[in-house]
């Protein structure tokens, strides 16, 4: 593989093929970290893609979670009654459901502007959509790099593994209270399409871009005919040199 590599960069300088013990260290160096790029610099791509979606969802659409009513217990004014009516899970349902409420005071004592912001964050979330981005590019990584036919299903069972950890975290959500169901399956869809794009079109799983590409070892050292001609014509030169000399 070094050799393929030394034969890519020096292929200019057909004729100088031989470098030293530093510059093959210098080589092997380069194509080392060069490798490291191809690999981190995709995946941290994708996990800030995907988190720059939800942290936009969440800021936009301003959902309440579900514990919502426990953490601030809301008192506002019944628009038919005029009474002073505090809303607790125990409650009764109000008397317009279908009615959004704005003015209310939070009277639990967990209350803090901390957690006032925090309620209003629901969708999407978060844990899924981050869990699916970097799990399910984790997936494709091992489907793609790891082809060692001696591991037989261990590839497999690690991909299943990151696969059902990526729902926990989505379901350990709803469990929670933390989330909709809708919330978290629209952060793990994205997740998912995130960590599929950018595997299939950023990063060099599908096609290689890095120093490693296989090109043909032939097709490098083969001299094209430009070069067989112009060397040919410099060994018709240096005869005809030597024969008018020793005439």
């Amino acid at each position: 593989m070094l050799n393929e590599v030394l034969i890519v960069i020096f292929s200019y300088n057909r004729e100088k093929l031989l470098l030293s013990e530093y510059s093959r260290s210098s080589v092997f160096w380069y194509c080392l970290g060069w490798q490291w790029y191809m690999q981190l610099a995709p995946f941290l791509f994708a996990a800030a893609t995907s988190q720059m979606i939800t942290e936009i969802a969440k800021y936009s659409i301003g959902r309440l979670r579900p514990c919502f009513i426990d953490l601030c217990e809301p008192k506002f004014t019944d628009r038919v009654t005029g009474q002073q009516i505090t809303l607790t899970r125990f409650s009764a349902a109000c008397n317009e459901p279908f009615v959004y409420i704005e003015d209310y005071t939070c009277t639990t004592t967990a209350y803090s502007e901390k957690l006032l912001k925090d309620v209003h964050l629901s969708f999407m979330s978060g844990h899924s959509s981050f869990s699916a981005v970097c799990l399910l590019y984790l997936v494709l990584y091992l489907q793609s790099r790891f082809n060692w036919t001696s591991l037989g299903l261990v590839k497999h069972l690690l991909q299943a593994g990151l696969v059902f950890l990526t729902f926990y975290t989505g379901m350990s959500r709803i469990s929670d209270y933390k989330h909709h169901w809708s919330d978290v399956l629209i952060g793990l869809l994205q997740g998912t399409l995130v960590a599929v794009m950018v595997a299939r079109y950023v990063s060099d799983l599908v096609q290689l871009r890095s120093v490693y590409a296989p090109v043909h070892q032939q097709q490098l050292i083969q001299p094209t005919s430009t070069e067989v001609t112009t060397k040919s014509s410099r060994q018709a030169s240096n005869v005809s040199v030597s024969v008018d000399a020793n005439v």
